[in-house]
């Protein structure tokens, strides 16, 4: 094999590894994303206009449990909007990691100053979040406090 042939192949290999995964006209990055989320938690939205941020598998999960709350559903969903938007208010939150893979990207906030949570000096927020025509928050975990 010719030089010109071995550093072709070595450029298409490292173009390979160094593949990473893209949408066809995304402009949004996960974070961009989530940050769009954030502004309208703050804002204030309704318990369906929420659930439009949400994978199909999450909604679906919410949507089992509901029925099984039954008349509950609604008191829960009314705590869930409030519990979120207290949350979101907390003064500084800063990215720490944003890990993507493939379809999916894992967001990992640093989290402090919390008026809610005056106990708490520092939480995460852990947001797993999968590509379905845009993103969408698959998974939550939030820590406040240890």
């Amino acid at each position: 094999m010719s030089k010109v042939g071995i550093a072709a192949g070595a450029a298409i290999a490292i173009a390979l590894v160094g593949y990473t995964y893209s949408f066809d006209n995304e402009t949004e990055t996960a974070s961009e994303f989530y940050e769009r989320y954030r502004s309208i938690v703050l804002a204030g939205r309704s318990f369906d206009e929420d659930a439009a941020f949400f994978s199909a598998k999450k909604r679906a999960e919410v949507e089992t449990s509901q029925a099984e709350r039954g008349d509950d559903s609604e008191r829960i969903e009314a705590l869930y909007l409030e519990f979120t938007a207290q949350l979101e208010a907390c003064e500084t939150r800063t990215l720490v990691s944003e890990e993507v893979i493939a379809n999916r990207t894992r967001l990992v906030y640093d989290i402090v100053d919390c008026p809610e949570y005056a106990q708490a000096e520092i939480g995460q927020d852990i947001i797993d979040l999968v590509h379905e025509n845009g993103w969408k928050i698959d998974s939550n975990e939030t820590r406040i406090g240890d």
